[in-house]
Formats: C-alpha cells, sequence, structure tokens
C-alpha cells in the first residue's frame, strides 16, 4: 500500500516539475534573448530576429537558448499529457506543444544566416533588387 502512495507522489512530483518547466522556459528564453540582445553591438529588438544572436563568436548562448527552451516545452507537453487523461485537449494540446519543443532545438541546432539582398518579413520572402540586379 505505502509503494502506491509513494509512487503517487513520485509522479506527482515528477509532473509537478514538468508542468513548471514549462512555465518557465519561455520565461527564461525571453530574458536571455533580452539580455543577450541589450549587450550584442549592432543589435536591434526593432530591425533584427531573435534567431540573429545565435550568429557570431556569441552565438552559443542564443542557440543553448533555443534548445533549452525546447526541451522544457516538450517536458510541459509530458507533463500536460500526464494531467489531461481524457478528450481532444489530452491529445492534441500536448502534440502540438511538442512539435513546437521540436521546432525550438532545430532552430537551435541549424543556424542560418540569410543573404543580405534577401528577407523574411512574416511568412513570405523578399528580395530588395539587388539580386536582380546582377
Amino acid at each position: 500500500m505505502r509503494a502506491e502512495k509513494n509512487q503517487g507522489m513520485e509522479q506527482s512530483v515528477v509532473t509537478r516539475l514538468l508542468i513548471a518547466g514549462g512555465a518557465i522556459g519561455p520565461l527564461l528564453f525571453v530574458i536571455v534573448l533580452l539580455i543577450e540582445g541589450a549587450t550584442r553591438p549592432g543589435y536591434s529588438a526593432w530591425h533584427n530576429y531573435g534567431s540573429s544572436l545565435s550568429l557570431g563568436d556569441q552565438g552559443w548562448m542564443q542557440i543553448t537558448n533555443f534548445i533549452v527552451c525546447g526541451l522544457l516545452t516538450i517536458g510541459f507537453a509530458i507533463g500536460l499529457r500526464r494531467v489531461f487523461r481524457t478528450g481532444r485537449s489530452s491529445v492534441w494540446g500536448p502534440i502540438l506543444l511538442g512539435l513546437f519543443g521540436v521546432a525550438l532545438i532545430v532552430a537551435g541546432i541549424f543556424v542560418h544566416q540569410w543573404p543580405h539582398h534577401l528577407r523574411l518579413v512574416g511568412n513570405c520572402l523578399f528580395c530588395d533588387g539587388a539580386a536582380l540586379r546582377g
């Protein structure tokens, strides 16, 4: 009887830690992004994407930030699956959050710098005409 109770308490503690990681992860991501952006010369949050902080000598900090936030988001998805046992939210919520966590990890692993004549605005790729001029 005690073994079952202890196992239930341990699962509850693990679930609470997973849920807490989901609350802490995005906050930590934003804080690190803002601090790193404020200390990086030439970076402007109004003109540059946060992922551009992954480039250069100090890029490892933003790469780590993406990966840690992705792992905490996946943990949050697992915690939600443990809490929501039935219903549509028990399936699709954790799956979508898990995919978002995977996307953050992929963004941390695959660092890419766009050529200067190409830029992303929203979901559209625009050319400023430099590629067309020759």
